[in-house]
């Protein structure tokens, strides 16, 4: 992490070389150093200060609480659906009332379900059903369910460190992860940009 590219909360504000040389004047005694160094330091503690924050954020920090969820009998329709109604991209799988989550679901998932040619992009597959082709595609989602495209989980405690959830974003690459706890229910979603803003990043 360097300066210019701090966390929002953290932002270096661009200071003039006015703003400097007035807070230069405020400070009694002489100072040795330059408005460059002066500008040096500024950057570099507000640098320490957001790794030193960062260090101590953790999943439950950063993700958003009480995430819409489907369980594994949920149609497809009713999925997307869903996904339109929350405006999101991506659902945890829960398998009970506990919320106990036992997988994932994406919208590029449930798009990979209604294609009729696994080798047409999200475009062509509109396309069809702009076309004429609405019974056929209701039809192949009516009769599919989240347990026949859901993946399995991974997932964050909610207790995880930063660092954990760093290590996990680069090492799976994936852009949202279900937040648990001990027992495995569903607390929160952690997403890319919630990392990013949550200054895990």
């Amino acid at each position: 992490m360097t300066a210019d590219d701090a966390p929002a909360p953290f932002s270096v504000i661009d200071v003039s070389e006015a703003d400097i040389q007035e807070a230069m004047g405020e400070i009694q005694g002489y100072l040795d150093i330059t408005p460059d160094d002066f500008r040096l330091i500024y950057k570099a503690a507000v640098t320490h200060a957001a790794q030193r924050v960062c260090a101590t954020r953790t999943a439950r920090d950063v993700m958003r609480p009480a995430p819409p969820s489907v369980t594994p009998e949920t149609g497809l329709l009713r999925l997307g659906e869903s996904m339109a109604l929350e405006d999101v991209s991506f659902m945890p799988v829960v398998s009970d009332a506990e919320g106990t989550v036992c997988g994932v679901v994406t919208a590029r998932d449930l798009v990979a379900a209604v294609r009729r040619d696994p080798g047409k992009d999200l475009a062509g597959t509109v396309k069809d059903f702009c076309a004429g082709s609405r019974r056929c595609l209701s039809q192949r989602l009516s009769n599919a369910r989240v347990a026949d495209i859901m993946k399995d989980p991974v997932t964050l405690h909610i207790d995880d460190p930063a660092s954990r959830i760093k290590a996990m974003q680069r090492d799976t690459g994936h852009a949202a992860y279900p937040v648990v706890d001990a027992g495995g229910r569903l607390l929160g979603v952690v997403t890319l940009g919630d990392i990013v803003r949550g200054c895990c990043l």
